[in-house]
């Protein structure tokens, strides 16, 4: 620990909080969401979610990631926001990205099919076949009676197993 001016001490785990800041904002800004700091009520929010899925629709990938990036940032608890960065980052070719947000998905619905599906198809376009496989797997397991989540996850498995069959199939054959 070092001691700074002023006698404050600051570690590589506490910041140093500058003297100038009033403790009130600092309260405020940590209790407050950024859409209340931008009154931004709930149906400018969904009205702009509805613009951005829009936009998906019309494949104009690009504006509508940037739309949810920033509706992202708004709300990052957003499972709507999530999945549909997910979705663009995928179009876009920014599959790393695409895996957070799918993680992100994951981590807010954890019985959700669709973070599962959207990051096993991520890491297979990335050569993470692994982890594309468990990822399948778990959608296929989790998307019940959603039929064309499971059509999906499906097609991928398949895919996946032409890329890398099975280690139980490799073994058999040995």
């Amino acid at each position: 620990m070092k001691k700074t001016k002023g006698g404050a001490k600051a570690t590589a785990r506490t910041p140093l909080i500058p003297a100038g800041l009033d403790p009130e904002l600092l309260a405020r800004v940590a209790t407050t969401t950024l859409a209340e700091e931008l009154n931004l009520d709930i149906r400018a929010f969904d009205a702009l979610l509805v613009l951005a899925g829009q936009m998906q629709e019309q494949k104009r990938w690009k504006e509508a990631f940037e739309l949810y990036a920033k509706l992202g940032l708004i709300d990052p608890t957003q499972l709507d926001v999530q999945i549909g960065l997910a979705r663009c980052a995928t179009e876009l070719g920014e599959h790393d990205l695409a895996i957070k947000a799918a993680a992100n998905v994951i981590l807010l619905a954890p019985h959700d099919a669709r973070g599962y599906l959207l990051s096993g198809k991520n890491c297979l376009l990335i050569g993470q076949y692994q982890e594309a496989r468990e990822d399948l797997e778990d959608a296929m397991r989790l998307a019940g009676d959603e039929a064309s989540l499971r059509r999906s996850a499906l097609l991928l498995l398949s895919q996946l197993e032409v890329i890398v069959p099975v280690e139980s199939s490799i073994s058999n054959n040995s």
